[in-house]
């Protein structure tokens, strides 16, 4: 078995499609019909995974009015979290 069965055997496929989003342009802010959008995962399914992500401090929250925005945020805990993706991802996939 490789490194990124393992890890998609541990974590849902939504939630590793929704982290490589994220992860892939950290600075970039996000609305919730981009991030389902390009993770392709449904966007009520996206919303609760960024609300567990900005939970447990993965993800900052912005409100301009009423639109929300979600950027990764920058810190040891989400860099290892990057690693680790990229130590499991195909050579073809960069985060």
């Amino acid at each position: 078995m490789q490194k990124a069965e393992v890890l998609e055997e541990i974590f849902d496929k939504n939630i590793i499609e929704v982290i490589r989003i994220f992860a892939a342009s950290p600075r970039q802010h996000f609305s919730l019909s981009q991030v389902a959008y390009l993770s392709g995962v449904k966007t009520a399914t996206s919303l609760r995974i960024i609300n567990k992500l900005i939970e447990k401090n993965f993800v900052d929250i912005n409100v301009i009015g009423k639109t929300k925005l979600y950027q990764w945020k920058k810190g040891s805990q989400t860099d290892f979290l990057v690693k680790l993706l990229q130590s499991t991802t195909p050579e073809n996939f960069e985060i």
